[in-house]
């Protein structure tokens, strides 16, 4: 250790904030926060000790930020030691042992070694016979140069550690700082150095939307935005929710740590709610877990205590903390459990005569051969949801359709319907695919005949033809222009010949006379 450190000099000169290194990646986000600490660190010896709590929310990035500010103090040669709070302390900090000690001269026994930093993590966690050595660490850094960071989830402190920590924060013996939510620009920076989140850290050159004349690049910002707001500006959340397929278990790994503990009906329980996604009753998770209604409480209670379920804001029901962790434990099931777990729920749910937007989210995750009704849950919720939602309708008639074979019921139904979702979300070229892909006469909800336009357009010419099968279908002429390149003014032109080639007077009649002249019409 240099004379400087040993004197109460600077630590770290020259280790500029923005390149900290924490376990060999760069720290992006927390610029301010980092500053401040390496501005404590820097002033150490001559300034006295400092005991400091860094508190948010879980992934807010506590942990992170702490040993980050340990990375510079070793760089710059300062003894450091960390615990965490499910271990014994005394054993974890072997060299800082006699600080622990009610008579320690924390200054005669810190100037031994110079500077010191001790980072506990993890404080919640704390057994009850760990809690006095957390107090006489606050105190020792009150009387030497000693930086003591912890860093603890407010929501899981027992009643004793919340009683010390209020205590030493009333008496000016430790600071509290509370870690938020990331800038929008910080956000962006984070995104955009995850594998397969493309371009991110360019939306903030550009503070109004509109400026963007490329589709992708508006559909950047749209989705940045989504995904910033669901995602809390929480760094963690932020990456599971970016993240696709099995990045989510690896942008998710703290998440995993914490079902590692879990006993098997607390595991069940987590993975019911997962798969509802949704508040839920207790009932419900009992129904969709298969845990007994007694068990069903005891793991409730188990995951409350663990923050990993928080109540609802309709009380009694309890949610997940966030969709980001359902994404992570819903991704980590086997198929075999999904299936039988998105099952149950469409049948618990079905009973409970739960909408059907509710019920299709799980049917189409478990849609079942041998049962007809998912067919129709499935072509109705997606009727729903078609302009609210087109890609949710999209999903929906795919699973219809791979329940269906070529011209059973419904399937060509459920083809007009999702070649209308893909317009919908911008693919003129499959829509058309669709549309085009030939089918025999089938009946639709109602048990109409749904048009097979190719008898009825032999008069026409082929683009009339076209439009008069989209106008068959339903399509409104915005619509058609959309799916063809055309203007509205345009298909509308062609509709006019259209109806007067085949002696109709609106769209209304053409549609009866496609249905009428259709192979198979009664």
């Amino acid at each position: 250790m240099s004379d400087e450190i040993r004197n109460g000099g600077p630590l770290i000169r020259g280790l500029p904030a923005r390149d900290a290194v924490a376990g060999g990646r760069r720290l992006l986000g927390r610029a301010r926060e980092t500053e401040a600490l390496l501005a404590v660190l820097d002033g150490l010896g001559s300034a006295g000790g400092r005991a400091i709590a860094l508190v948010g929310e879980p992934g807010i990035g506590k942990s992170t930020l702490m040993f980050t500010a340990a990375a510079h103090a070793r760089a710059a040669g300062v003894r450091v030691a960390a615990a965490q709070g499910q271990y014994e302390i005394a054993a974890a900090l072997p060299g800082f042992r006699p600080l622990l000690d009610d008579n320690c001269d924390v200054r005669r026994q810190v100037a031994r070694g110079g500077a010191a930093v001790v980072v506990l993590d993890d404080v919640h966690q704390l057994a009850a016979d760990q809690i006095p050595g957390l107090e006489r660490m606050i105190h020792a850094a009150a009387t030497g140069p000693l930086l003591c960071l912890l860093a603890y989830r407010q929501r899981q402190l027992s009643p004793a550690i919340a009683a010390v920590l209020s205590r030493a924060t009333s008496a000016g013996l430790l600071e509290v700082w509370q870690l938020g939510a990331l800038s929008r620009e910080e956000a962006a920076e984070l995104l955009g150095e995850l594998p397969g989140v493309n371009r991110f850290a360019d939306v903030n050159r550009f503070a109004d939307v509109n400026r963007f004349d490329e589709a992708h690049r508006f559909d950047d910002v749209h989705r940045f935005d989504a995904l910033y707001r669901e995602g809390l500006g929480n760094p963690q959340y932020l990456r599971i929710l970016a993240a696709d397929g099995e990045a989510i278990a690896e942008a998710g790994t703290a998440v995993l740590g914490e079902l590692a503990a879990l006993d098997d009906a607390a595991l069940a329980a987590v993975q019911a709610a997962a798969v509802l996604g949704e508040p839920f009753h207790p009932e419900l998770l009992a129904a969709v877990s298969g845990l007994e209604p007694a068990e069903t409480m005891r793991a409730l209670d188990t995951l409350t205590g663990l923050d990993l379920l928080r109540p609802a804001e309709r009380a009694p029901q309890l949610v997940l903390r966030h969709r980001a962790v359902a994404e992570v434990v819903h991704q980590r099931l086997e198929p075999s459990r999904r299936l039988t777990l998105h099952r149950r729920a469409a049948a618990a749910l079905a009973e409970r005569a739960a909408p059907i937007a509710r019920r299709a989210h799980h049917v189409a995750r478990a849609a079942d051969p041998g049962a007809p009704e998912h067919v129709t849950t499935l072509i109705a919720a997606a009727r729903n949801a078609l302009h609210t939602s087109p890609a949710t309708s999209a999903e929906y008639l795919s699973a219809a359709l791979s329940l269906l074979r070529e011209g059973e019921d419904h399937w060509h139904e459920a083809r007009v319907l999702l070649a209308r979702t893909r317009l919908l979300t911008g693919d003129a070229d499959e829509s058309r695919a669709l549309l085009d892909a030939p089918s025999g006469a089938a009946q639709d909800a109602g048990g109409r005949d749904v048009p097979d336009p190719s008898a009825v357009l032999a008069a026409l010419t082929g683009r009339e033809r076209e439009i008069a099968r989209l106008a068959g279908t339903g399509l409104t002429s915005g619509e058609i222009a959309g799916t063809l390149v055309l203007s509205v003014r345009t298909v509308d032109g062609h509709l006019g010949r259209i109806y007067r080639k085949l002696g109709v007077a609106n769209r209304a009649s053409l549609t009866r006379a496609l249905l009428t002249e259709a192979p198979g019409a009664g």
